[in-house]
């Protein structure tokens, strides 16, 4: 019952330390209390946050059951609070085998009232050991609210919307409705696919075709999102058949060599047909020894290549039983003809590298057509289970080669395995397709010539977290996986470990992380790992660790002592008039490290002071580690943490992260709510512009914007009671991401007059901020002099683009008076950078202690 109790008070931390105070009490209490059951059933599950967001739940494993399938189904039973998915369900779609054998993950789409929510849903991974352990969860569910409303516009008038919105899309699949991932409440969508093969203009000799899921309110017919689904690359390349041998495209220090074409498919007229084999070699069975004819296309068991600058490359025979009917495609080896028999043998090569690293990898056992020779120059793309290359032009070879083609199947094999993947994920995988697949870092070599070199290396200097284009943002993964390998080269060789790296790559993309973070570290120790508990590191954990960390996707810290939660104060503490102290309790054990018993502190502070230590010996068996900490006078801040160190002095915190990272407990008789604002209502603040062009900060219900797929502006408030709060700028639905942030500035939102006088408090707001280039701050300022001078409290700079909750006490900034305000400020100067900060749900909490 004790450790129970105490497991609910240590979730209520969590949650404040990932945000779900943002969630609606209810929802709040219910994930509270899921968290308390996970912790309570393993005390050694850990989750991994990025803002307010949690993208993963690992370490030891945390469920079970007699097969996959039944761990997945009871685990979701019994923990989908724990993802905030409000009035969602998650519903089981099935299953996919991940390492040969080693995983099966399961997958879930959210629904509400039926109705798919784009981008919800929850992966779960369990080995295939005895009780199929779940070692893995990685969910991107989406909080929703029903009911969800009626549609008061039709498919049909949703597709002319779009198409009076954005002329040049001729062709649209059937709309199906959607929960849009933009929405924190039941909204609906109608979603389709909206395209224009062959649009007029664009940057490129033959512009690209456009290709988008559109999302289009079905309330009130406004355009959300079109989201992009073409895939270009951007480089130049080639390959061969009579073909381009190496990594090289068709130039003049690269000519053409004899090459095996495997699984062809070559037939006889009226009669059977049969594959060739790895050496060319085919056998058809047929009856009789009269004269036939036999023919061959660049058409196989895994591509159709279909040559847009002419007619396609065929060849026919009449030979005599047994024959051999002997075929030589690309005699002459001109450019068009070299392109067609390039991407016969590059997209069966690179489909069959799949393959081979994970026979049951879904979706990519069809022939997917090639097209070569496209009219344009300098690019290729993928896009509607099709690659497509250009010709040679522009200074650029022609594209169908080696690892240009690989790269385009790249997003193929993602598509299939991750279909709600995007963006820079896409294209940093699809690179590393070609880097894996080739043994080499270098992604379309000589792409503008013979001799200039690659396009993308996977030696970069990006790292996570990126704000520029995809092709640029994806480096980081090609540079992680890269990385890691040049790391396993010298502890495992470099074929073991080039192995190793292309398991890991094509078996994380089955586990759908949702983005470029560093919860895709976590997945691919997760596939390492060979006893079920990343908390002591996996049989790779060092290389790993060392090549995604230097892309910025830090491991999670190996856990050399265990501390787990016993009994340890609330956030807040009632004062006790007979000065009884305040004990914390924690189970304390052997981890990746050997525990030193004598190394059991707890840390404290006072009021922000100095911190200090007090001993925690073993006070109960097993493990029990406690102290008493004497009680401070009423309205102290006590902030903490517990650290411990095993035998080769190695210290393990708890929180992770501290001093960094810590727990507050407020002691006093009572807290007082005296002020408190959704911004439904206008309360008095104000609203103060120095040099601002746009972005003035406005109450409004704002529509979202996005950059790259990446929010900017906030589409909902923070889920507190109704509609409204403060956001920079609002532009129209739908409209640009940079029409109305801010520029230039500051922005100052400045609160009421509050009144303090004779007491201290807690501040109490939520934020959110999205600045792309990462120059320019969103302040937080604090004055009790109605306004003459400001000290800043929190200083927030890059992409915080999520409603975070934080509390921060008056007095240790300044001293409480009857003139207390608190301002919120954003820039853009100079003038380059998108810029958007929000703010909402504004508490002031008295401390009391007469």
């Amino acid at each position: 019952m004790r450790l129970r109790g105490y497991l609910t008070v240590f979730a209520a931390w969590l949650l404040a330390a990932v945000g779900i105070a943002q969630l609606p009490a209810e929802d709040a209490i219910a994930q509270r209390e899921a968290i308390s059951r996970l912790q309570g059933r393993s005390a050694d599950v850990r989750l991994f946050r990025d803002g307010t967001t949690i993208h993963r739940v690992y370490g030891a494993a945390f469920a079970g059951g007699i097969t996959a399938k039944d761990a997945f189904l009871a685990f979701i039973a019994e923990y989908s609070e724990l993802f905030g998915i409000g009035d969602g369900k998650l519903v089981f779609e099935g299953t996919q085998d991940v390492m040969r054998g080693k995983f099966t993950a399961g997958y879930f789409q959210q629904y509400l009232e039926g109705i798919p929510v784009d981008l919800g849903y929850v992966t779960l991974l369990a080995r295939n050991d005895i009780g199929n352990p779940i070692v893995l969860a990685s969910p991107s569910a989406q909080f929703v609210r029903g009911p969800a409303p009626k549609p008061r516009i039709t498919a049909q008038h949703a597709v002319r919307i779009l198409k009076k919105h954005h002329p040049s899309y001729v062709t649209f699949s059937k709309p199906e409705l959607r929960i849009w991932k933009g929405e924190a409440r039941a909204h609906l969508a109608w979603s389709f696919y909206a395209e224009n093969p062959n649009p007029v203009g664009g940057d490129h000799e033959g512009p690209l075709p456009e290709r988008v899921l559109a999302f289009v309110d079905a309330v009130d017919g406004a355009v959300l999102e079109e989201r992009n689904q073409v895939y270009p690359i951007d480089v130049g390349g080639n390959v061969k058949g009579w073909a381009t041998p190496g990594l090289k495209p068709d130039q003049a220090n690269n000519p053409e060599t004899l090459q095996p074409l495997e699984l062809l498919r070559v037939s006889i007229s009226g009669g059977n047909n049969a594959l060739t084999n790895a050496s060319g070699d085919y056998l058809i069975p047929h009856p009789g020894s009269t004269a036939v004819t036999v023919n061959a296309s660049l058409q196989g068991q895994w591509v159709v290549v279909n040559n847009q600058g002419g007619t396609n490359l065929t060849m026919s025979q009449v030979v005599t039983p047994p024959g051999p009917a002997n075929f030589i495609f690309n005699v002459a080896m001109p450019e068009f003809d070299t392109a067609q028999v390039n991407g016969f043998i590059q997209t069966t090569r690179v489909h069959n590298f799949a393959k081979a690293i994970n026979p049951a990898y879904p979706g990519i056992d069809i022939a997917i057509p090639c097209n070569v020779n496209v009219s344009g120059s300098c690019n290729a793309f993928y896009t509607n289970n099709t690659i497509n290359f250009y010709r040679a032009g522009g200074n650029c070879p022609n594209m169908c080669y080696s690892t240009v083609v690989w790269h385009e199947y790249g997003h193929f094999i993602i598509a299939k395995g991750h279909p709600s993947a995007a963006g820079d994920y896409h294209e940093g995988m699809a690179d590393v397709t070609a880097n894996l697949l080739g043994d080499t870092p270098w992604v379309g070599e000589d792409f503008s010539g013979q001799n200039t070199g690659p396009l993308r290396s996977a030696y970069n200097s990006i790292r996570y977290p990126c704000t520029g284009g995809v092709h640029t943002c994806g480096q980081v993964m090609s540079g992680a996986f890269w990385l890691t390998l040049d790391q396993l080269d010298i502890t495992e060789g470099h074929v073991v470990g080039l192995g190793l790296v292309r398991s890991w790559y094509l078996n994380s993309i089955l586990l759908r992380p949702p983005s470029v973070n560093p919860g895709i570290t976590i997945d691919v120790l997760t596939l390492d790992d060979d006893d079920a508990n990343l908390n002591n590191g996996t049989p790779h954990y060092d290389e790993i660790a060392t090549g995604f960390g230097a892309k910025g996707l830090t491991a999670p810290p190996l856990v050399w002592v265990n501390i787990a939660p016993v009994r340890l104060p609330d956030a807040f503490v009632p004062l006790n008039p007979t000065g009884e102290a305040i004990p914390f309790e924690a189970r304390v054990t052997n981890g990746a490290g050997t525990l030193d018993p004598s190394s059991v502190r707890l840390n404290y502070r006072f009021n922000g002071g100095a911190w200090q230590q007090l001993p925690m010996p073993e006070v109960a068996d097993p493990d029990i580690y406690g102290a008493l900490l004497l009680q401070p006078a009423c309205g102290t801040t006590v902030d903490w943490y517990i650290s411990a160190r095993d035998t080769n002095n190695r210290m393990t915190t708890y929180p992770s992260g501290a001093p960094g990272s810590f727990f507050s407990t407020l002691v006093a008789r009572s807290l007082t709510t005296i002020f408190t604002d959704t911004f439904e209502t206008d309360t008095g603040w104000t609203v103060t512009n120095v040099n601002l062009t746009t972005g003035a900060w406005v109450r409004v219900d704002p529509n979202g914007t996005f950059l790259n797929g990446v929010p900017a502006q906030p589409e909902n408030d923070s889920n507190d009671p109704g509609l409204l709060c403060y956001v920079t700028g609002q532009g129209t639905p739908g409209g640009a991401v940079g029409a109305q942030d801010v520029d230039g500035g500051p922005t100052y939102l400045t609160s009421p007059v509050i009144n303090l006088a004779g007491a201290d408090a807690l501040i109490e707001y939520r934020r959110w901020y999205f600045n792309d280039d990462g120059d320019d701050p969103f302040l937080v300022q604090v004055s009790n002099n109605n306004g003459a001078t400001w000290v800043t409290v929190e200083t927030v700079m890059g992409i915080q683009n999520s409603w975070v909750q934080r509390t921060f006490r008056v007095g240790q900034y300044v001293p409480p008076t009857a003139q207390v305000r608190v301002r919120f400020s954003a820039v853009d100067n100079p003038n380059n950078s998108i810029t958007e900060a929000g703010v909402d749900n504004v508490a002031v909490r008295r401390i009391n202690c007469g």
